[in-house]
């Protein structure tokens, strides 16, 4: 219902709108709207700043091999790079995606 998604995603703002395309699953034959989580992983800002920046890029250009291991990250690309996000990035991510084009909102810039 997409009310009840408006509602969660309101409440909770690491949730947003997503869409499984249909196939995604065996016996799935139409799309079905839900909720997702970003595909994130977490560190602080202690850790060298080059490791940051090379695992952040591995996961964008090595894009098709997350996909080959598993079909929901398939949507871990750039364009969504910031859905969900709601704590600050780490210096290493942050000078990838600034290096990529993107523009990384304040609210994910640490203070």
């Amino acid at each position: 219902e997409e009310d009840k998604v408006k509602e969660i995603v309101a409440k909770y703002p690491w949730y947003f709108p997503y869409p499984i395309p249909a196939g995604t699953y065996s016996n799935q034959p139409e799309d079905v709207q839900t909720i997702a989580l970003a595909n994130i992983l977490f560190t602080d800002a202690r850790q060298d700043e080059e490791l940051i920046y090379m695992l952040t890029k591995a996961i964008y250009e090595y894009h098709d091999d997350l996909v080959m291991g598993h079909k929901a990250t398939a949507y871990t690309v750039l364009d969504n790079a910031f859905k969900g996000m709601t704590i600050p990035l780490h210096a290493g991510s942050i000078r990838y995606f600034t290096e990529k084009g993107l523009t990384v909102p304040e609210n994910l810039i640490a203070k």
